[in-house]
């Protein structure tokens, strides 16, 4: 009798798994309106939430839009933080829990800046007004400051001062003046002199410091459990940088006028061993990681706490 039973019932779930089933068709055009990207998952310092990205394209526009939304940590609630239609990007938790950042051109603004969302309630707000644009940023453990990747402004864009709603602009831009070897990149289009820079960011005072200069790029900044120092990949290298690439691993002290070390000379990926013959540990890793993903910025520093 109880195998007679089990069977009814999986006769009846097959039936009305058939029933609720979809007919297959071909994928349409008007199929990618209804697809939604997952990106970026960042849980919160007393994991109890998880904050993510969801894009989407919007037909109306012909580009994409990303918010950033918010799941329990069971799953049981999900909640959208943002919908406006400039977009917002990396959702950092701060580590006192009090702050959601992103990143987000709201207002009219031609570059990404930093937004605070307090935990406790309220509109979103700017808190950072650099020239160029904030590619990535990272708190610091005390929660009380940021280190900001921030590219160099356009040398085409016109001076913070200038009144572009006048109506004599000149309707021609300006022609692209190239003068480096590498003078384009995917999404970024045609590359003139701007270089990405790291900037210190008091959160309280609102206030941004240039932490690094010169004719590099540096990024994927990791603040020291202590927060005193700031580890960060910078590439660089004799003469163009655009025809000797090397990327090395650097300390800095967070403060304004520090002098960068050079942390780990040997991890470039054209120098694989030290001095004595030892293999460096991080280039290997470095490497690979340069061959698997090989174009894109997601190059990381890291600090390893010793265990107790």
């Amino acid at each position: 009798m109880r195998r007679v039973l089990e069977l009814a019932v999986a006769v009846v779930l097959l039936g009305a798994t058939a029933a609720g089933a979809q007919p297959r068709r071909l994928l349409t055009v008007d199929d990618l309106y209804n697809l939604r990207e997952v990106r970026d998952p960042q849980r919160s310092p007393d994991g109890a939430w998880v904050a993510y990205t969801v894009t989407r394209a919007i037909r109306q526009t012909d580009k994409n839009d990303t918010d950033i939304w918010m799941v329990s940590w069971d799953g049981t609630r999900q909640v959208q933080v943002t919908s406006s239609p400039e977009g917002e990007s990396r959702p950092r938790w701060s580590p006192d829990n009090r702050y959601l950042a992103f990143l987000s051109s709201r207002q009219g603004a031609k570059h990404a800046q930093v937004w605070l969302l307090e935990r406790a309630g309220g509109e979103a707000v700017k808190v950072t007004d650099v020239k160029g644009s904030i590619a990535d940023y990272a708190w610091s453990p005390d929660s009380t400051r940021l280190i900001l990747v921030v590219g160099d402004p356009d040398p085409g864009d016109p001076p913070p001062d200038t009144d572009t709603t006048k109506t004599d602009q000149p309707k021609t831009p300006r022609p692209i003046v190239i003068d480096r070897y590498q003078f384009k990149a995917d999404v970024d289009g045609y590359l003139r002199g701007e270089r990405s820079h790291l900037y210190l960011f008091d959160v309280a005072s609102r206030k941004a410091e240039i932490l690094t200069a010169g004719s590099f790029d540096e990024d994927a900044p990791a603040w020291s459990p202590d927060s005193r120092r700031i580890a960060f990949v910078r590439r660089h290298g004799e003469k163009d940088v655009d025809k000797t690439p090397n990327r090395d691993l650097f300390v800095i002290d967070a403060r304004p006028g520090a002098e960068p070390v050079d942390y780990a000379p040997c991890c470039s990926p054209r120098t694989r061993t030290r001095p004595g013959g030892e293999v460096c540990p991080f280039s290997v890793r470095m490497q690979e990681q340069l061959n698997h993903d090989r174009g894109k910025r997601n190059r990381t520093a890291g600090w390893r706490t010793p265990a107790a």
